[in-house]
């Protein structure tokens, strides 16, 4: 579980979650991007892997359990979301 939380904190991770897939019923591929501008704490997000228009949310916090994840709709309503570290799967290339 350590290894997968480290992993999740790194930048270009890709990952899978469990019962999550596409339209042809094959697992989406998630990427962490970590980003870190001067004087700033890093800013962590997760991207779904679809070419050019890829959707993302932001990370809020790693949990001993879980990754928090967050983002606003086009009406400016709060969406949050949670994976479970034992759901998750770590695509190595």
């Amino acid at each position: 579980m350590k290894e997968i939380i480290e992993k999740l904190q790194q930048h270009e991770t890709v990952f899978t979650v469990k019962g999550i897939t596409n339209w042809q019923d094959e697992p989406k591929q998630f990427t962490v991007t970590v980003t870190q501008y001067e004087n700033t704490p890093p800013l962590t997000s997760v991207s779904e892997n679809v070419g050019l228009f890829s959707r993302s949310m932001n990370v809020k916090k790693f949990t001993a359990k879980s990754i928090h994840l967050y983002d606003y709709d086009m009406f400016g309503q709060r969406m949050s979301f949670k994976i479970k570290y034992e759901d998750v799967t770590i695509v190595e290339e």
